[in-house]
């Protein structure tokens, strides 16, 4: 769910929903974006059900190329061979915001703008899962002034 009642910007509003859809459906326009019908494609291209674990674990049974989250493949107990191939493309980015939707809470207010705060964009540039950094701030920096790594 994009959780959208109450925001005041429809672009934002969109751009959640759009968010929210997933993985699978980046992929997917990804695909028809270089006019690949994967539905086509039946001897390479499988489909998989589960969430992004889920699909991730069966992708490294099969020896196969999955798309999922970095946190997602980062918080893996066993990568068994998984290995990240195609870090940093703009393209595979998800966007996360805060927007206040309802005016007059303090602490909502606080919140968001510690969010905004150089502090906190260095806390999620350095934020990391098994030693990957998960996260690039909106900023487009390592919370140090460099660019971020990928």
């Amino acid at each position: 769910m994009a959780r959208v009642r109450g925001l005041k910007d429809i672009k934002m509003a969109v751009r959640w929903i759009a968010s929210a859809r997933g993985t699978r459906d980046r992929e997917l326009a990804l695909w028809n974006g270089m006019g690949v019908n994967v539905h086509t494609r039946s001897t390479w291209y499988v489909g998989s059900r589960g969430d992004e674990a889920e699909v991730l674990r069966q992708a490294g049974n099969l020896g196969a190329y999955v798309l999922v989250e970095r946190m997602t493949w980062a918080a893996q107990a066993n990568q068994r061979g998984l290995e990240v191939l195609v870090p940093g493309d703009p393209v595979l980015r998800t966007n996360y915001a805060s927007a206040l939707t309802r005016d007059g809470r303090e602490e909502a207010v606080t919140w968001h703008d510690w969010l905004l705060s150089d502090a906190a964009q260095a806390v999620i540039a350095e934020f990391s899962l098994g030693g990957v950094r998960i996260f690039t701030p909106e900023n487009g920096h390592n919370g140090d002034g460099r660019p971020p790594r990928t």
